[in-house]
Order: C-alpha cells, then sequence, then structure tokens
C-alpha cells in the first residue's frame, strides 16, 4: 500500500511503489497507449502465439462476397462511419445471404456481430423464421436479461447470437464456435476484439 500525507486537502504520494498492469488488449482504440501509463512490459504474447501454444483455437475464415463496395464511406476515428456502414449491410439482400450461409454453422452457438440494434433484430428475426434459436443483443440490452441470455447460452438453448455493440471486449464463451462479422472494420482492435 502507499503511504499517504495530507497537505492542504489534497493527497500526495509519500513515497513511489511499483504498479503492475495486466491487459488482453494493448492496441486501443481510444489512442491512449499503455505505455503511457506503463514504462516498460515484462512480457507479452500475439494472437499467433497463443494459437501456436495452444490457448487460443486456430481460426478458420470464410469470406462471404458481397455486392456492395465499402469505399465511398467515410471514416471516423479510424474506422468506418457507422451509419452509413449500416446504410449498406443492414439490407435484404445482405441479410439473407449471412442467414443463408449460417444454415451451415450447425448447431454450435455462433456470434454476429451486427452494424445496429436494428440490423441485429433483423438478423435475429430471419434466423428465427428459419427456425433457429436466435436473440439480439445491444448496448440496450439490461444487465439482468443478458444474464439470462448467459444462462440460456450455457445450457445450449441459444444458436445464435446477434449482437450490436455489446458482446466484444472482455466477452468469452467457450462454447461459442463461429464469429460472423457482418459489421465490418478497419480498426485491428475491434477486428481482434470480436474474433478474439
Amino acid at each position: 500500500s502507499l503511504k499517504r500525507l495530507k497537505v492542504d486537502d489534497s493527497e500526495i504520494f509519500e513515497e513511489k511503489k511499483h504498479i503492475f498492469g495486466f491487459t488482453a488488449t494493448p492496441l486501443r482504440g481510444d489512442k491512449d497507449h499503455l505505455g503511457n501509463i506503463f514504462l516498460s512490459h515484462s512480457f507479452k504474447m500475439t494472437l499467433s502465439e497463443a494459437t501456436q501454444l495452444g490457448y487460443i483455437v486456430p481460426v478458420q475464415g470464410i469470406r462471404i462476397e458481397i455486392e456492395k463496395s465499402l469505399k465511398e464511406i467515410d471514416t471516423h476515428q479510424g474506422d468506418y462511419d457507422i451509419s452509413q456502414l449500416d446504410k449498406i449491410m443492414n439490407c435484404d439482400s445482405i441479410n439473407e445471404l449471412v442467414v443463408e450461409r449460417c444454415k451451415n454453422l450447425g448447431k454450435t452457438p455462433s456470434i454476429l456481430f451486427c452494424t445496429s440494434v436494428d440490423h441485429a433484430e433483423k438478423l435475429a428475426a430471419l434466423l428465427r423464421k428459419e427456425k433457429r434459436k436466435a436473440i439480439s443483443v445491444s448496448y440496450k440490452t439490461s444487465k439482468k436479461n443478458l444474464e439470462r441470455i448467459f444462462n440460456m447460452l450455457r445450457q445450449g438453448r441459444i444458436d445464435f447470437i446477434t449482437n450490436a455493440v455489446k458482446l466484444s471486449e472482455g466477452f468469452d464463451h467457450p462454447p461459442i464456435q463461429s464469429i460472423v462479422i457482418v459489421r465490418p472494420t478497419r480498426s485491428p482492435v475491434l477486428y481482434k476484439q470480436m474474433i478474439g
């Protein structure tokens, strides 16, 4: 613990101690690099190193070609403008194509990363129309409902979670077998959070 002295209603530290920090996301979207906080690191492991050592399951990717271009989308803080991206990705033709490809994923749980709450809700509805157990989550989902959804996921009662800005950083559920990225990104940080 740090010894503190009170001087004029402000706290100062009598002596400095070492502070250790741990993170799974050393690259940060807010550009507040950990190097600004910590002077050095003693250990780090990349995703490829963790995969080679067997800590992370090897990623197998399948690309779905769409007949729309993302070239004209503006960028905001190094990523696609989300409202413009949603206008392209959240359309019947792409949503139907995604659901068609999801039919091949079997009964193991999957997460679909979506562009908006509306996008997540539409994809969940389309999957349910195909007799698949699907539920959407977003920043609007209450903590109580999220816990109920996680219990259903653990019990094998959900095939698909369509996700809008909720499950990325810090979320882990080992039975998840497939990640479907229907929210393209230019951010290496967000991409690693989604697949990690």
